[in-house]
């Protein structure tokens, strides 16, 4: 990696020019390349989130309407999540509320009202490319300042330690592997530096302490410097400390779409990473002020402590979960003392049984069916308390939006089930479905029990296992010696060819994808998405539509690129080749019917359009429905993929994620459940901290609640927040609740 970084201030401006008009953007192009900027000029909002990807530009001229899904402020607001420094020029016909909203909350530079003169454009332009050159120039003369502190530390710590400079410099080139940009890899290596030298029981002075930069200060106490902890260490001891496996991005390679922190650590944690898993949710607790995020972090690093069996951070844990969760709302709370409770029970731990009891009373004074079903036959499997209605009980588990609350229990709701000696109809049929969705589970229970009554009973079920699977339960069930369970397992077994493995998909913040509980990591980008693709669409694709979308150009190389990577995924989705599970079909490329697939988009969309059909007919059932959309969102849809087809889906999901929060709030409104009110309200505050409706009920709901100081509190945070970013004055509802709120204390 070189350091010989660019003199950023005389680099020319690069310009991200929008404009749907193709005589009118034509004549903008020209008269910037004049002026001797470079252009980069797309009709529409879609194509410049796609260009803009994998280029960086100074500064966005966009027209505010363009066809397509993603308008021009869309598109300039998705830029500036990447690149926040870029300045933006609005051109606009239009003058309606909504759009200069946006523009403002997106704290755009400056305005251009159609029509206007070139004159006019131009000036506008140059007095904000002045601005960015000035910036350039400062962080020009920073560079050339941390070049000098990075010589200085590199020829200290070679005298020093007697090491060769280079030497040092590979040490220094570890942190291209963790940093990407130069200023953090010019920190990196001074904070680096200094790590050496306190090693050696050498300080530098403290004033020359004072002249480090602050993203140095940053840097020291980052994530990145985390990862590279005990590389002085291991320098001083001899050894240059191996090199991260860092490759540059290629075509199919670069930029996984991973997510937030807390989607990898959850996919470390599915991966078995304990370790690893642990300092991620540890860093997603130390760093995030998010209460869900909190939430669902407290739960994972409490799963951890059941798997390694520390029983006093597995209380510490859960009772930190049941805090976050409390202040989440009462229905995230009743799921947070459920979630405790069966951790608890899965643990022997002492409190167990008093933890059921809590959650079943909080989640019948709440009416949160769902947990109070799950935790009604909890108590029955751990405690022998006989469920009342148990039929009617899994009757509602089976329910499509509730069906997910018992696959995440299929552990111990398997065990329970295959343990009574007689099931009735709904039982069965329960027992079918839960079967199909957790097979995994399925396996752990037969390979580790020793019930042979409830083994007897299960050889019943083995054609719900793949053949792998199957395989290695016959093996340890013909291993227990028991003639009457090898007669019974040789009459059941026998032609049986077993279900294929169930393959599990989470797209919402982040990419996790499973072979039953295996976690499998597509580590190239375009079979991810090609993947990805075809599941969205969920039918047919044709071949030309596929090569136009992820491979334009040359059409034979193209062809090849396809075929491989359609191997690629055919083996890592079924590695025994015993069927195809992306068949050429008449229409094109499909995923197989054959092929057992979860997929949380479409388990939301299929509860939104369910609650969309009830709303006017069964309002009540709608918002069951809602609420188990709500349950599987976990942020954006495909977060940091910007392809066309994904952006467009990613808003769909917002949408509709925001309808749900918007019609449970006002029901619970309606209905008179504050609590319930203030927890879906202040969800979508929290999502657009700039909604108006969402603050609206928000503050009902805390009247409601008389938590009148809390509503006047929200009042006035909303009114800074409107008046900074949008300029904007509250609205009359807010103000006639400010007044009620007041009235209140």
């Amino acid at each position: 990696m070189s350091h010989d970084l660019p003199e950023l201030a005389f680099e020319p401006l690069h310009i991200l020019l929008v404009e749907d008009d193709e005589q009118l953007r034509d004549s903008l192009r020209e008269v910037l390349e004049e002026e001797g900027y470079v252009v980069e000029a797309v009709p529409s909002g879609v194509e410049a989130i796609s260009l803009s990807a994998n280029r960086r530009f100074d500064l966005i001229v966009t027209d505010i309407k363009t066809p397509g899904p993603s308008d021009g402020l869309a598109a300039l607001e998705t830029v500036k999540a990447g690149n926040p420094e870029v300045a933006g020029i609005v051109i606009t016909g239009y003058s309606t509320e909504e759009y200069a909203l946006r523009a403002a909350k997106l704290k755009v530079e400056d305005y251009l009202k159609k029509p206007f003169d070139m004159e006019t454009f131009l000036a506008t332009v140059d007095r904000l490319a002045e601005k960015k050159r000035q910036a350039q120039g400062l962080l020009a003369k920073e560079l050339l300042f941390w070049r000098g502190l990075r010589w200085f530390s590199l020829q200290s710590i070679s005298g020093l330690t007697g090491r060769d400079v280079g030497e040092v410099e590979q040490l220094y080139r570890l942190g291209s592997g963790v940093f990407r940009e130069a200023r953090e890899q010019l920190a990196y290596e001074s904070s680096l530096g200094l790590a050496v030298l306190r090693e050696l029981g050498r300080e530098w002075p403290a004033e020359f302490h004072d002249l480090f930069p602050t993203r140095v200060a940053q840097t020291i106490n980052g994530e990145g410097a985390q990862r590279v902890e005990g590389w002085a260490t291991s320098f001083l001891q001899g050894g240059v400390p191996e090199e991260p496996a860092f490759q540059e991005p290629t075509e199919d390679d670069a930029e996984m779409p991973r997510g937030s922190l807390l989607n990898v650590a959850l996919l470390l944690e599915s991966a078995e990473r304990f370790r690893e898993a642990r300092a991620a949710f540890a860093d997603v607790l130390r760093h995030s002020n998010d209460p869900s995020d909190r939430y669902l972090a407290h739960f994972g690093m409490a799963r951890l402590a059941l798997h390694l069996g520390e029983a006093s951070e597995l209380s510490e844990q859960v009772e930190s979960a049941v805090t976050e969760g409390s202040r989440l709302g009462p229905i995230t709370h009743s799921h947070a003392l459920a979630e405790r409770a069966l951790l608890l029970c899965s643990g022997g731990h002492p409190a167990a049984d008093a933890a059921l009891n809590q959650a079943l009373e909080f989640a019948r004074g709440v009416r949160d069916t769902g947990s109070f079903a799950l935790v009604s036959l909890a108590r029955e499997h751990f405690f022998s308390h006989r469920a009342a209605n148990r039929a009617r009980l899994l009757a509602y588990l089976m329910q499509p939006e509730q069906f997910a609350l018992a696959t995440e229990s299929a552990n111990w709701l398997l065990g329970w089930l295959l343990a009574q000696k007689e099931l009735g109809n709904e039982e069965r049929r329960f027992l079918g479905k839960l079967l199909r969705a957790a097979p995994s589970a399925f396996e752990r229970l037969l390979v580790r029990s020793v019930d042979v009554d409830l083994l007897t009973n299960a050889v019943s079920y083995l054609e719900f296992l793949s053949p792998s699977r199957r395989e290695r339960a016959i093996q340890h069930l013909k291993s227990l010696d028991d003639e009457s369970l090898r007669s019974r397992l040789a009459r059941r077994t026998e032609g049986q060819e077993g279900e294929k493995s169930l393959f599990r998909v989470f797209s919402f913040s982040g990419i996790r994808l499973y072979r039953d509980d295996e976690s499998l990591d597509i580590t190239r980008k375009k079979p991810l998405l090609l993947l990805l693709y075809l599941l969205y669409r969920d039918g047919p694709v044709g071949e030309e539509s596929l090569l136009e979308l992820f491979w334009p150009g040359d059409e034979q190389k193209a062809r090849a690129t396809l075929r491989t990577t359609l191997s690629y995924l055919r083996k890592l989705i079924c590695p025994d080749g015993s069927f195809d599970p992306l068949p050429r079909q008449a229409g094109g490329l499909a995923v197989s019917s054959e092929l057992p697939v979860w997929f949380d988009f479409r388990e939301f969309t299929q509860l939104v359009r369910r609650g969309r059909e009830l709303e006017v007919s069964a309002p009540e059932q709608s918002m069951e429905c809602y609420r188990s959309a709500v349950r599987h969102y976990r942020g954006p849809f495909l977060e940091n993929v910007y392809e066309d087809w994904a952006l467009e889906a990613r808003e769909e999901t917002e949408r509709a994620y925001e309808h749900c929060l918007e019609f449970l709030s006002f029901g619970s409104l309606k209905s008179t459940s504050w609590g319930q009110a203030y927890e879906y309200a202040s969800r979508g505050l929290r999502k657009d901290p700039l909604s108006q409706p969402f603050c609206e009920m928000t503050m009902q709901a805390l009247i409601g609640l008389s938590r009148h100081r809390d509503a006047l509190a929200l009042y006035e945070q909303s009114e800074v927040n409107l008046r900074n970013e949008l300029g904007a004055e509250p609205s009359i509802e807010m103000l006639r609740l400010r007044e009620m709120a007041k009235l209140g204390l």
